[in-house]
């Protein structure tokens, strides 16, 4: 596509794991594109669905109540063989034979890696917004569905802090983000935990049961004995916070859930 040419047709697919505001994205590409006399054809499934040309023309009528719905009311998937050269080459066929000028992906890291794949292969223009919870995407303070997973996560933290201050126990609470510790380390330090166990702090010095040990008792010795809460990002402990609370029970005798 020429750099001159004028915007008529934009194509929009939501892909990878679902964040909340991926609808309200869409909704706003939908209206903004109306407002300017674009047409919008929405991909269903993400990538699968551009290869597999499943796709529906979307109107404001359409996203009118989208709001209040979580996940994406166009689907979304993880698709494999889109990083095959053939797949990119395909998948731009695709969209020139819709006569689609720009595609809009909305996702995380893993998306954005598809728009650049199919970038080499497709003379449209490509625009990334970032949607995923892990707010791991340079270039923006805070991607889309992040403030959500924090906000969860700290309503789940305030409500287990009660139980713990009432039974002087130890609690471990487990948060996605495997590879970044946005939502662990958020949610820890809005709720006041007493410990995090994060992707980069791990990777950095990774904790040792012994270690978490020592700054349990220590705490207690400080302050009296009392709650001591734990967040955990997902992947960061063989067995995850089930494994870890059985661990300090059976080794420690320490109360853990």
């Amino acid at each position: 596509m020429s750099e001159s040419k004028q915007i008529q047709r934009i194509g929009v697919l939501t892909s990878g794991g679902d964040a909340p505001g991926m609808n309200a994205a869409l909704r706003a590409v939908v209206l903004a594109a109306d407002h300017y006399g674009m047409e919008v054809i929405a991909f269903r499934h993400g990538y699968q669905g551009l290869l597999d040309n499943d796709h529906t023309p979307m109107k404001p009528a359409d996203v009118m109540h989208i709001l209040q719905y979580s996940g994406t009311v166009i689907k979304s998937a993880r698709c494999q063989r889109f990083k095959e050269v053939e797949a990119a080459q395909e998948a731009a066929a695709n969209l020139d034979a819709l006569n689609i000028d720009a595609l809009v992906v909305i996702g995380g890291d893993g998306s954005f890696r598809g728009a650049e794949h199919l970038s080499a292969h497709w003379g449209g223009q490509i625009i990334g917004v970032p949607g995923t919870i892990d707010n791991d995407l340079f270039g923006t303070d805070a991607t889309i569905g992040y403030a959500t997973a924090v906000h969860i996560a700290m309503d789940a933290l305030d409500k287990i802090r009660d139980t713990a201050d009432a039974m002087d126990r130890v609690f471990i609470v487990e948060v996605m983000g495997r590879y970044a510790g946005f939502i662990g380390l958020s949610s820890a330090m809005a709720a006041g935990a007493e410990r995090m166990i994060l992707p980069e702090l791990q990777k950095e010095k990774p904790l040792t049961i012994s270690t978490i040990v020592k700054h349990i008792e220590r705490t207690n010795a400080i302050r009296g004995e009392g709650s001591y809460v734990m967040v955990l990002s997902e992947h960061q402990w063989p067995g995850g916070a089930v494994a870890l609370a059985e661990q300090l029970e059976a080794e420690y005798h320490l109360p853990c859930r």
